[in-house]
């Protein structure tokens, strides 16, 4: 029954999985979130597997995956995947499968309820699937359950089951009855009601092809230990394509619990080369259960609030003329003797050797034969603590040295951003 579960999950995602199929397509329609309880953890929607796979053929990784020395590339390792899954990839083809969505509920005991239409005969759409249970869990054996009106097949192996119901065009399973019989009369409340899936959904791109909803606060409730997932109200990732482009956008939305604003301050050190970058506004939590080597001591949240600014930077940037990517981490100061205190401690705990430039003080990190290439270097001013790959990038980063052709002035990043909301905290 396990293999029967998997193949209803690996159903819902086998043309991502095996295909990537990315196609443009709507959000998640009223009629899914309104099937699914408020406090859901995680849907997935794929809009149309049959179109997707038409428009994934037509991008430039479609192309590049039919070149002959990729494709030799992959004929071993694709050799060895289980042949269930180009037999999904034909019953997914033959279902012409529309509105494929899978969400979890609820995690002890685990809850999944999903479904889709299909766009062949009841029929055809019965005998395929009888026959993939049949494939993935051998000997199950089915029995009828009626509820009012509602007529469930319940198949079972050994402790497990699985209640399933074809409704006109549409299939749809769950973990057990109860939740399946809930999913179809749910009226309130639902996850269409959510506010925090109202606000993630609207930042969203759509059309979009596959979208992926996280609820972190509904997870954070079944784990009884800080986990930092309590800081996030909902987060979405979204697919889709521009010609033959994929774009992928994704937005987390949390509580505002800092009243001040991003200064984007090492925006400007980015280059047009840049492989990454992230700012966000951190109240400094997260540091008190910081696991080595992040360990500053005896030092406590407080203590890095006390010191520390609340937005960090990061930045991975990577000019042709070097042989390896720069990273750079950088926090602002608020009080410099604190700081000195907190990166002394931590120097000192980590076996990082100090020097004086001046106002700044810069602490290097020994040298390892893996990092026989870079010396990561932390230094500290009086505005502003940095920790990079080299003395060089802390260097540029203190003296606030823009970029002789900064990221900002690239088409690729203006496009990226276009269809953001402006940040608030990340």
């Amino acid at each position: 029954m396990k293999r029967l579960l998997a193949f209803l999950l690996v159903v819902l995602f086998a043309a991502v999985a095996a295909f990537l199929f990315v196609r443009q397509a709507n959000p998640p329609r009223a009629p899914i979130a309104r099937f699914l309880p408020a406090e859901t953890i995680f849907l997935a929607h794929l809009a149309d597997v049959e179109k997707t796979r038409d428009d994934f053929r037509r991008t430039d990784l479609y192309a590049l995956w039919q070149e002959p020395a990729v494709k030799d590339f992959l004929r071993k390792p694709t050799a060895n995947l289980p042949r269930g899954a180009a037999e999904l990839t034909d019953d997914l083809a033959h279902l012409r499968a529309r509105d494929v969505f899978a969400a979890v509920t609820n995690l002890d005991p685990l809850r999944v309820v999903g479904g889709f239409e299909f766009r062949c005969s009841a029929r055809e759409a019965r005998d395929i699937l009888e026959k993939a249970v049949a494939r993935w869990a051998p000997g199950a054996e089915k029995r009828i359950e009626r509820r009012g009106a509602e007529t469930f097949e319940i198949w079972e192996k050994n402790s497990l089951s699985l209640a399933t119901i074809f409704r006109g065009d549409h299939f749809y399973f769950a973990s057990n009855t109860d939740e399946l019989a809930g999913c179809l009369a749910r009226s309130v409340p639902s996850l269409a009601q959510d506010p925090h899936y109202l606000k993630v959904m609207a930042e969203l791109p759509a059309p979009a092809a596959l979208i992926f909803f996280f609820q972190p606060a509904a997870l954070a409730k079944k784990i009884p230990r800080p986990n930092g997932f309590e800081h996030l109200d909902g987060a979405g990732y979204a697919i889709s394509i521009e010609g033959a482009k994929f774009r992928e956008v994704g937005f987390a939305a949390t509580p505002k619990r800092l009243e001040v604003a991003l200064q984007h301050d090492t925006l400007s050190l980015a280059s047009s080369d840049a492989l990454f970058y992230f700012a966000s506004l951190a109240d400094g939590s997260w540091f008190g259960n910081a696991p080595p080597p992040a360990k500053f001591g005896r030092f406590s949240s407080d203590d890095f609030r006390a010191a520390f600014g609340p937005e960090l930077s990061a930045l991975c940037d990577w000019p042709a003329t070097a042989r390896i990517p720069s990273l750079l981490l950088t926090f602002p100061v608020r009080d410099a003797n604190r700081a000195a205190t907190m990166a002394a401690a931590w120097a000192e705990t980590n076996g990082w050797q100090k020097s004086v430039n001046g106002k700044v003080t810069y602490y290097r990190a020994p040298l390892l034969p893996l990092l026989a290439i870079a010396q990561p270097t932390l230094v500290l001013s009086a505005q502003k603590l940095a920790c990079g790959s080299d003395r060089g990038v802390v260097d540029r980063a203190i003296a606030g040295t823009a970029a002789p052709k900064p990221l900002t002035t690239t088409g690729a990043y203006r496009d990226a951003m276009r269809p953001l909301p402006e940040a608030e905290q990340t």
